[in-house]
């Protein structure tokens, strides 16, 4: 059995998600919180009034050079991690510790890049082997190179872990 799956990948941080990263990090008896005086928590540039949360990775060393990894709405855990420097968080940022303002700016972020953060992928599962021939076949008609390469993902669907060839909407056209 071969089965086509289409799935709606976010690659955006919600903030139920970005609440489960900050209690992880506060578990850390080195780490406190805005709430608590230390610097690991939610931040509001004082610029474009954007929100990030800060998750202290280094707590050694001078106050200024502590080492903060910097998660976005839009912006997920499992992508190219960014960094800044407590002496840069302090001068470009604010911290927030309202619940409500908290909530109302993160959501907002979200649901504005909504659009631009989730992208349509296709995995093609199951018993792929009998197709072979006819994938890598229809692949090589397809217009650029990373689209004629057999991609093999993982993914979750309904809480299953599903493992198959990812297509591109070309290939599944």
């Amino acid at each position: 059995l071969t089965v086509h799956y289409t799935l709606s990948v976010d690659s955006g941080l919600s903030l139920a998600s970005a609440n489960g990263a900050l209690t992880e990090a506060l578990k850390s008896r080195a780490v406190k919180s805005t709430q608590q005086g230390g610097a690991t928590g939610f931040w509001q540039q004082t610029r474009s009034q954007r929100l990030i949360l800060a998750l202290e990775m280094s707590s050694g060393g001078e106050a200024g050079q502590r080492l903060f990894r910097v998660l976005r709405p839009t912006l997920h855990t499992s992508t190219k991690p960014q960094y800044i420097r407590h002496k840069d968080l302090r001068a470009r940022y604010r911290p927030v510790t309202g619940e409500d303002e908290i909530s109302r700016a993160w959501q907002g972020e979200y649901a504005e890049s909504e659009k631009g953060r989730t992208q349509e992928k296709h995995l093609l599962c199951g018993a792929v082997l009998p197709i072979w021939n006819a994938l890598t076949t229809t692949l090589a008609g397809a217009a650029s190179k990373a689209g004629k390469q057999l991609l093999v993902r993982r993914a979750e669907v309904n809480g299953r872990p599903i493992i198959g060839v990812s297509l591109s909407k070309e290939a599944v056209a």
